[in-house]
């Protein structure tokens, strides 16, 4: 694309469902996994001559002066709606209109709530008029309340964001069976219920985040014979895969419900949590007794 810093760069592919934006994973010729398969490497060098903010597609112009000789021209990206402790994703175009490095300082906020501080392109030695396109991702703080919000960089307004209220539950609700057993220092997996419907059995698991979660968590169920054989299993992000565990505050409690058809031969449900990225589960139990998963037996 136009204004592309000058580098080398990986090429990866992936699948993706479109209706969902969920990631399909993939195990690779050493039987590790992940969504990403790299494929190649392209080199992006300087070109002869530099695009004008009104050829480069999808830009919104506007001109923020940072330095004599550094400004934002423009930006793409912004959906303006998010929820707290989503990122902001927006390319910066950025232009120099002198020779050399250009060690200007750029301070984002919104509203008065600073988001972060830093260097565009530190070190890179730029040529008259060159204009960059700086790929930029804002976290939003998880206890932002919600409203709308001018986004800031050094004091001038850049765009307006609508922050989404999100309800969130800090008491645990009725908890028939305690368990109390932590996934990789993060998740707590406090405790169920199990009512039976039927030929329906469901199962509500009441999960609590021990510290602010920078990844993707997904819980996997495995409804299992006598024999560890599955006969049953459900992946699944929180919330029908619409509330990853990175959004999640501290302390923050969710309950989860598992519906599953009733067999004679169902014998135990098998729970644990993996990252949705890289397919890694996380562990319980002290080093040197450890284990991926928790059974519970539900017959």
């Amino acid at each position: 694309p136009p204004a592309t810093p000058p580098g080398d760069y990986h090429v990866r592919v992936t699948w993706v469902a479109r209706a969902s934006d969920a990631y399909l994973s993939y195990l690779d010729s050493a039987g590790l996994a992940g969504i990403w398969a790299e494929v190649g490497t392209v080199t992006v060098i300087r070109p002869d001559s530099f695009p004008n903010a009104s050829t480069i597609e999808t830009l919104i112009i506007h001109d923020i002066q940072i330095s004599s000789d550094f400004r934002l021209i423009g930006y793409t990206g912004n959906e303006q709606s998010y929820r707290p402790g989503e990122m902001i994703s927006m390319a910066l175009y950025w232009k120099a209109s002198a020779e050399g490095q250009q060690p200007v300082m750029v301070t984002a906020r919104l509203g008065t709530t600073p988001l972060e501080q830093w260097m565009p392109f530190d070190g890179y030695v730029w040529h008259e008029g060159e204009t960059l396109a700086e790929r930029h991702r804002f976290m939003l703080p998880r206890d932002l309340p919600g409203g709308d919000y001018s986004l800031f960089l050094n004091d001038e307004m850049l765009t307006t964001v609508h922050i989404e209220g999100v309800a969130r539950e800090f008491e645990l609700p009725p908890i028939d069976n305690l368990l109390n057993i932590v996934f990789g220092n993060q998740l707590e997996l406090v405790g169920y219920n199990v009512q039976r419907e039927g030929e329906n059995l469901f199962v509500d698991v009441t999960w609590r985040s021990t510290v602010i979660i920078d990844q993707s968590f997904k819980f996997f169920m495995h409804f299992l014979d006598s024999s560890g054989r599955i006969l049953q299993q459900i992946d699944t992000m929180p919330r029908e895969n619409t509330y990853p565990t990175q959004l999640w505050a501290a302390g923050e409690v969710v309950t989860e419900t598992y519906q599953v058809t009733i067999t004679n031969e169902l014998d135990t449900l098998r729970i644990g949590v993996y990252d949705s990225q890289t397919m890694e589960r996380l562990f319980v139990g002290e080093s040197g007794n450890q284990t991926d998963y928790v059974d519970i037996t539900i017959r």
